[in-house]
């Protein structure tokens, strides 16, 4: 039961930071922390993500501008 609970929890963070957009006119540095906040949660999980990953997830969260 604990292990399904860890295996939502991640499901949910990284669910999270997919979803994760960065709105114009909002303040980066806001977007940044709360983008920091998920990737330490996953961490704290234990979920063993490649570095290359959270750049990769932070780019796509930003402007195509």
């Amino acid at each position: 039961m604990y292990e399904q609970k860890i295996g939502l929890n991640k499901a949910s963070c990284l669910k999270q930071i997919t979803r994760m957009r960065y709105k114009d006119g909002k303040v980066m540095t806001e977007h940044l922390s709360n983008f920091q906040k998920l990737i330490n949660q996953v961490t704290t999980l234990n979920l063993n993500l490649d570095d290359e990953v959270p750049v990769l997830l932070l780019f796509s969260s930003l402007l195509d501008s």
